[in-house]
């Protein structure tokens, strides 16, 4: 079985991550190809989807890849324009082939911080309605 790497490479381009995370509204940085392992971006993410002017920044560094079928990335505020030590959470992406000759992936997110604990139920709506969009936009455009 062979993988297929195209939605990986849609996955790990940022500048698509605005169209199916429900809280990002924009990317800098590494925003034109995949990320590679030490590549950096800024998202720009809006806390309360209703609220889409209020945003926060979060750099997202890529800490391990591997090959075209897994990456991980780790999340610093950024207050005042100065990234911070603190990670506050954690993304893996694993990709594997399907007996069909399709892409499975799995999507894994630690949340490090306490403060980002308080709203945990509503964060997981979130997260889980931006997977059902990466679904969708994979199916579109590969399907």
């Amino acid at each position: 079985m062979t993988l297929d790497v195209r939605g990986f490479n849609y996955l790990s381009t940022t500048s698509y991550w605005p169209e199916w995370h429900v809280q990002s509204r924009r990317v800098e940085g590494t925003v034109d190809r995949p990320m590679q392992l030490g590549d950096k971006v800024v998202e720009y993410v809006s806390l309360n989807p209703d609220d889409k002017e209020k945003l926060v920044a979060v750099e997202w560094t890529v800490v391990d890849r591997w090959q075209s079928r897994m990456y991980r990335i780790e999340a610093r505020p950024v207050i005042d324009g100065r990234v911070t030590e603190e990670v506050v959470s954690a993304i893996s992406y694993v990709l594997f082939p399907t007996g069909d000759g399709g892409t499975d992936f799995t999507r894994e997110m630690n949340i490090v911080s306490p403060r980002e604990m308080r709203h945990f139920d509503e964060f997981k709506k979130l997260q889980d309605k931006s997977v059902e969009n990466i679904k969708t936009a994979l199916d579109k455009r590969f399907s």
